[in-house]
């Protein structure tokens, strides 16, 4: 075969592919379709066209009487046993007439005018076709004489009459009736479409790992109708593509998170990911130290490891880690908080720039930052350094290039020098002894802690930035006994990383050596900076995968703000929440979305008498202290402070015709997951709501997880 005849083959199959691709067919039965996806129905339960946004049914909310509205669905079927039926029959029994053409074309004329008035009936769309079909049928009666002429006729008026009787009880059309229905009765099937293209998506990275994280409920396809929801039993999880777009988790302390999600994370990544990094940090001590694969090394104080804090670093990075560690929003503001921070920055600038010449003396570490703080004789030394090395490069004969670079290099330097050498003078000593204190308040919670102060001693060290390449690093501080200088640290080395991450760029993955890289914080929310929330925002374009968990939404909110904590959560795609707080759930709710409905039809009931009323409410469960309820649910917390007494009492309430008139709520939104359930279902253990964004399109329903001891 020739090298055309190949070309055009594979050109062939191609098209062959991208056609198959773009079909509108549920890929259900497709063997390349993942299997969590393999839903009963591709697309998920298929409903009429009255959709909500989540694909619930809206005529399963709403009741006529104690007849639900569904049960009228039936025009199709009367149409059938009283038109076409008797038609039938009457065929059958006068085959022998088939020899008369125009008897034939009558008949074939019946058989596609029932066909098409069932459809339509069916998709309750207005027709009159079921008439025609009656006043035809009417017509082979008469002409063959057959006795089934009085029950042609009656099934004629009953077929031509149910399309309007489904008219008026559905306003179709919308004339002030009491059902009102809006425009997404109308609405289009948008969840198929995104089913498919999920599909499509899934199946170009079949050969991406999946990681399962747990098995789905299926209590959103059941309840809700999701389209996006998967079947009970299907596994829930992602792939490594999906993993890109971040993942961020709820959930109290000893819910599930690090046993749950981490480690099985953990362990599919190194399983079967070949040279992906791994950076792990955790605020509570567990995950990190609980990890025992291949290749990986665990920082501690209690490791031989050496470790330089801030090597790798720039001044301002070394300002931004101390901080974001102290600071909160009242000293931010204060002016001795301002200066307290610029002057830490104009010393680490020298330092930084004496480190380049003279090593030995101006070692770039934590120790020499604090003795530029504090002694006097150590900044003059540092100055003169910095002054005959300015003189040496001055006197050079180089070219032009040359002379503007070092003028520009050594602005910035001299700058900092004029502010920082003079300040001492210019302030009054009790303006100094205030800024200085915060300093080195700052930079004692390092240097006097006697398992971290080797660190601050040292310029080079462990190399953290290997995860860049492959490496595997935890990060062993605990938060409960390191304090801040457990997140100081932290934020130091993750600076190390970003900074790295910034300079290798976009294209990371043309340089040789050079892999992706996940990021694992585990109760996080002692550890988090604004350096974690600017990364976010362009971390998949640098190759850097975010999985980041805290108790509650309300620890983010408080220390970033409600804006800046609601903009970092939404970098993540995936939301995963254990059992947590109220607020929590408030948020899971925001994320997860809603969906229209109908409310059942319901009246004002006047009471009877007040004497049933008072029994009613000492039967309530706000007075039962056993009943879990009662702390649930605050809508009546005052009544159940008094004491209410039942006297008996023969006076009838008096009644109000217009509450006892029925009326009809219009469409509404809910929330797709409701509070009882996420207060309910979350109190199993190993039980988590989970909305994964599963090949670019939702996923999402409660889930149990499998915990792993360890990775």
């Amino acid at each position: 075969m020739g090298r055309k005849n190949v070309q055009e083959l594979v050109a062939t199959a191609a098209k062959a592919e991208a056609w198959r691709l773009t079909k509108h067919e549920s890929y259900s039965d497709d063997d390349r379709l993942p299997h969590d996806l393999r839903d009963k129905n591709g697309f998920g339960i298929g409903y009429g066209d009255g959709l909500s946004e989540a694909g619930r049914n809206p005529w399963g909310d709403v009741t006529l009487g104690s007849v639900p509205v569904g049960g009228f669905f039936i025009t199709s079927v009367l149409c059938f046993l009283t038109v076409f039926a008797p038609a039938y029959a009457f065929f059958l029994t006068n085959l022998l007439n088939l020899h008369d053409a125009s008897y034939i074309g009558s008949v074939a004329l019946l058989i596609v005018f029932s066909v098409v008035s069932a459809y339509y009936t069916v998709m309750m769309w207005i027709t009159v076709l079921s008439v025609f079909i009656a006043f035809i049928t009417l017509m082979f009666m008469i002409t063959t004489g057959d006795n089934l002429l009085f029950i042609v006729v009656a099934s004629g008026v009953i077929s031509g009459a149910l399309p309007y009787i489904n008219q008026a009880m559905f306003n179709t059309r919308r004339s002030g009736r009491p059902l009102q229905l809006g425009s997404f009765a109308q609405a289009p099937k948008w969840g198929q479409e995104a089913r498919r293209k999920q599909n499509q998506e899934a199946i170009r990275n079949r050969h991406s790992p999946f990681m399962e994280l747990g098995v789905a409920m299926g209590v959103l396809r059941s309840e809700r109708g999701d389209r996006l929801a998967p079947d009970a039993g299907l596994p829930m999880g992602l792939d490594m593509e999906d993993m890109k777009d971040h993942v961020f988790i709820f959930g109290q302390d000893g819910t599930g998170k690090t046993s749950g999600i981490f480690y099985p994370m953990i362990q599919k990544i190194v399983g079967s990911v070949d040279n992906t990094g791994i950076f792990v940090v955790d605020g509570s001590g567990k995950l990190a130290k609980g990890i025992n694969i291949e290749g990986y090394t665990l920082i501690s104080p209690e490791s031989n490891i050496k470790i330089a804090l801030m090597e790798g670093l720039l001044p301002e990075d070394v300002v931004e880690a101390f901080v974001s560690t102290i600071s909160d929003k009242k000293k931010e503001k204060s002016t001795i908080f301002q200066d307290a921070e610029m002057l830490l920055l104009q010393a680490g600038i020298l330092l930084h720039a004496a480190s380049n010449y003279d090593r030995e003396m101006c070692t770039w570490n934590i120790s020499n930052l604090y003795k530029m703080i504090n002694s006097k004789n150590y900044r003059l030394e540092v100055a003169r350094i910095l002054a005959h090395q300015k003189n040496i490069l001055s006197e050079r004969d180089d070219n032009l290039k040359f002379r503007i670079d070092v003028r520009s290099k050594w602005r910035q330097i001299d700058d900092a020098a004029k502010h920082f050498l003079h300040l001492f003078d210019k302030l009054g000593d009790h303006s100094l002894m205030r800024i200085v204190g915060m300093l080195n308040s700052w930079i004692n919670m390092l240097l006097k802690d006697d398992d971290l102060q080797k660190w601050c001693h040292n310029d080079t060290g462990f190399d953290i930035t290997t995860v860049f390449r492959g490496g595997r690093v935890g990060l062993h501080l605990p938060s409960y006994r390191y304090g801040k200088a457990s997140t100081a640290i932290t934020a130091l080395m993750k600076l190390r990383l970003y900074r790295y991450a910034s300079h290798r760029g976009e294209e990371w993955y043309k340089q040789e050596g050079q892999t992706p890289v996940a990021f694992f914080l585990d109760d996080a929310q002692n550890i988090l900076t604004r350096s974690d929330m600017q990364m976010a925002s362009f971390a998949r374009m640098l190759g850097i995968i975010f999985v980041v968990s805290v108790q509650t939404y309300e620890q983010l909110s408080i220390k970033f703000g409600k804006g800046d904590a609601d903009a970092f959560i939404g970098q993540f795609k995936s939301l995963i929440s254990f059992k947590s707080s109220s607020q929590t759930y408030r948020y899971l709710q925001n994320r997860f979305g809603s969906m229209l409905s109908l409310r059942n039809l319901h009246g004002k009931v006047v009471p009877m008498d007040a004497n049933i009323e008072c029994r009613n409410l000492l039967n309530c469960h706000h007075f039962d202290e056993n009943n879990s309820n009662r702390q649930n649910d605050d809508s009546n917390t005052e009544i159940a402070e008094h004491e209410v007494s039942m006297k008996p009492s023969k006076k009838k309430i008096p009644s109000n015709k217009d509450t006892m008139n029925m009326h009809r709520n219009d469409v509404v939104s809910s929330p797709i997951i409701a509070m009882h359930e996420l207060n309910d279902i979350l109190c199993e253990p190993f039980a988590a709501v989970a909305m994964f964004n599963r090949a670019s399109v939702p996923r999402r329903d409660f889930m149990k997880v499998v915990p792993v001891l360890k990775a």
